[in-house]
């Protein structure tokens, strides 16, 4: 490698550019089977020049925290398909992401589960039994359906 002039090595935003070039092109990594095997690459751009991707990190948003995104699982990592999320709203960007339409609102599992407060792992298990998506997500478990009803229960005895 080259001297290194740019003063960001070990930064945060070296490291997430380090990371994308090489789990597309270093077969000797685990994650290269997500990325490189699949085709994905890093535009010629970038692939060549940190300070051209941390230009473009810094004009689109990027902050501390952040994560890089690419709209398109597909697609490669290039200006055009990328963009600076949390780390919540990545993982709900993934080709493992269920999507579940309820009145006609389609959200990722996860979630709906923090909406219904269910857990992830029920809703799992009751689509893998041959349950719908949404009647997995809605209908309550015998314990959030106790809860109600002591709720209820508690409520009527008070009236």
């Amino acid at each position: 490698m080259s001297n290194i002039t740019h003063g960001a090595y070990g930064t945060s935003i070296y490291r997430i550019w380090r990371g994308i070039r090489d789990r597309c092109s270093n077969p000797n990594l685990p994650d290269y089977q997500y990325y490189g095997i699949r085709g994905i690459k890093v535009c010629d751009e970038w692939q060549n020049s940190f300070e051209a991707f941390r230009n473009w990190a810094i004009v689109n948003g990027y902050k501390q925290g952040l994560t890089i995104d690419r709209k398109n699982n597909d697609g490669n990592y290039e200006p055009s398909n990328c963009k600076w999320t949390d780390m919540k709203s990545q993982s709900n960007n993934k080709r493992s992401t269920i999507y579940i339409e309820i009145d006609g609102i389609t959200k990722p599992k996860a979630e709906w589960c923090e909406i219904y407060k269910i857990n992830p792992v029920t809703v799992e298990a009751r689509i893998l039994r041959g349950w719908s998506k949404d009647d997995a997500v809605m209908i309550p478990t015998n314990k959030n359906m106790r809860r109600n009803r002591n709720v209820t229960d508690t409520l009527e005895t008070f009236a």
